[in-house]
């Protein structure tokens, strides 16, 4: 599960949020203050995994600082790599990108070579602008802020490798965001034993060598890749705590 949090501040540097909830431990991916001054805005990616999720709600604490506003996005995929521990396994690497300016209604998070061709792309941005809008090629999963609001936030899939995640909005404003690369359950078949060859001489003496099979048998429903599904959790709540 990845969980995105935007919150703004009415004057000073918003604090990074931390989550509680759901007998889940949360642990930050990233974090990018993208707006540094006047009323101040930040972006903070979350992630959690687990077998045993109770239902219930997500708090969302910022430490005793009060917010002016606060956004959040709430992500689950399935047919990820498990191992680790809370995620770590299915998050191969993460960037963070910002633009201040106050000049740009574009922004591009660039994320290195993907490790593998069957792992996705994730993407999460915040600004304040009129109509978000996903990059090229990718799914909007969430979205939360109105026309014409101060703090908008939204997240964003891909199926596929793809080391440029974009985010573009009608209006210039200041704008962060956080990419992922998600890795997907590793499908590479590996025999339980090595093949043998026997040679058998032929009545003309010619010596055939029959074609070696493994006695490991492949799966046939493991494909050669994972489809990565997002998932809506409708048993989460999401409250500010």
């Amino acid at each position: 599960i990845l969980v995105s949090v935007s919150n703004r501040h009415a004057s000073a540097t918003p604090n990074i949020p931390t989550i509680t909830g759901n007998s889940f431990t949360w642990q930050q991916v990233g974090t990018v203050h993208y707006d540094t001054s006047g009323s101040q805005r930040r972006i903070t990616l979350f992630r959690s995994m687990g077998s045993s999720i109770t239902t219930g709600a997500i708090n969302i604490d910022f430490a005793g600082q009060s917010q002016t506003e606060v956004r959040w996005v709430v992500d689950q995929f399935s047919g990820v790599d498990t191992s680790g521990t809370h995620g770590s396994g299915a998050v191969v690497q993460s960037v963070t990108n910002s633009d201040t300016s106050n000049s740009n209604n574009n922004l591009t998070v660039t994320l290195g070579s993907f490790t593998n061709a069957s792992n996705a792309t994730y993407g999460s941005f915040s600004s304040s602008a009129d109509n978000p809008t996903v990059g090229s090629g990718f799914t909007l999963l969430g979205s939360a802020g109105t026309w014409n609001d101060t703090l908008t936030i939204l997240s964003e899939w891909k199926n596929s490798n793809d080391t440029s995640v974009d985010y573009s909005q009608t209006q210039n404003f200041q704008l962060g965001g956080i990419a992922v690369e998600i890795k997907s359950f590793d499908l590479t078949p590996t025999p339980t034993s090595t093949p043998t060859l026997t040679l058998t001489p032929s009545p003309t003496g010619v010596v055939s060598s029959p074609t070696p099979t493994p006695t490991g048998v492949v799966n046939p429903n493991r494909p050669d890749k994972t489809v990565l599904v997002w998932e809506e959790n409708r048993n989460l709540q999401d409250v500010i705590g």
